[in-house]
């Protein structure tokens, strides 16, 4: 039995939502309608049959995202200074999964990795039957000063009904779930404590290519750029320490992706049985495939 926090969602800044729903669709996933924070960003999500999801997100009004933010809005605060430094598509903010984020955020102060001050908001969400409904959440915040472009959080749900998403969990592509989060460390080593410690794994693949470690739904790679080079035949420095670049995704279908990929200009390679996928031509980030384990 896994050990470990149950990954909610991984953060995905874009330029505009719009762009990335284009270049999703084209991998063959299915997008969520668009929706707003009450803080100025906005996402389009998609949603997997695991339970987890991707959230590209965007700055759909700066000038009250960055008031926000200069509130002391730790989200926005990390997205906003990422943007000003990176190119985007990017991955930055891994969302675990939380029944009381109060707790989570002492935690995480206990240990050392306090990433500000909790946030909490609600959102509009519309169904695949057009109904809206108003969601709240809770997050609290993990950060590692050796490592500021990435942070974890965690993730309360503040509604105790069930959304039906089963429409929007259907993609031509066949993609189930998120399997692994593949971060990038020139010194893996280093930023074992952080997130063993948030959550909640113990490394159980240590070698000189980096460490793995099982969460409750997924795994975490931690690679150097020789490790990503042989797992994934891409290579990308993390010249900020720690880096999320890439996401392997399970398919049931991995001829479908392999025929899309081209047709939106992305040139997959295969590589131990999967197809990477480059997303950010000048990021280096990534989407992996492998076919489903039954």
């Amino acid at each position: 039995m896994r050990g470990g926090r149950d990954l909610d969602h991984v953060v995905m800044p874009v330029a505009d939502l719009g762009s990335a729903r284009e270049l999703l669709t084209g991998l063959g996933f299915t997008v969520a309608p668009e929706a707003s924070h009450p803080f100025g960003s906005g996402n389009a999500c998609v949603f997997f049959a695991d339970g987890s999801y991707l959230e590209p997100l965007a700055l759909l009004d700066r000038d009250l995202a960055e008031t926000r933010a200069a509130e002391g809005n730790a989200f926005l605060r990390r997205d906003i200074a990422y943007r000003l430094r990176h190119p985007l598509p990017a991955f930055t903010g891994v969302a675990i999964r939380s029944a009381d984020a109060l707790a989570d955020r002492d935690t995480f102060s206990f240990a050392g990795f306090d990433g500000g001050e909790i946030l909490e908001f609600g959102r509009p969400f519309t169904g695949p039957d057009g109904r809206v409904i108003d969601l709240s959440f809770r997050l609290a915040f993990a950060a590692e000063r050796a490592a500021p472009e990435t942070f974890v959080f965690a993730c309360q749900r503040l509604f105790d009904f069930a959304l039906d998403r089963s429409a929007l969990t259907r993609h031509p592509n066949r993609v189930t779930g998120i399997a692994h989060l593949v971060f990038a460390a020139d010194e893996p080593d280093r930023f074992r404590g952080f997130l063993e410690a948030v959550l909640r794994c113990e490394s159980e693949v240590i070698n000189s290519l980096g460490f793995s470690a099982a969460i409750g739904n997924a795994r975490i790679e931690v690679l150097t750029p020789d490790g990503l080079a042989a797992r994934y035949g891409t290579s990308v420095r993390a010249e900020s320490g720690l880096r999320l670049v890439g996401l392997l995704l399970e398919t049931e279908a991995l001829e479908t992706v392999g025929a899309l990929a081209p047709e939106t200009g992305r040139r997959p390679t295969e590589i131990l049985g999967r197809l990477v996928v480059p997303i950010g031509d000048e990021s280096g980030i990534f989407l992996a495939f492998e076919t489903r384990r039954r």
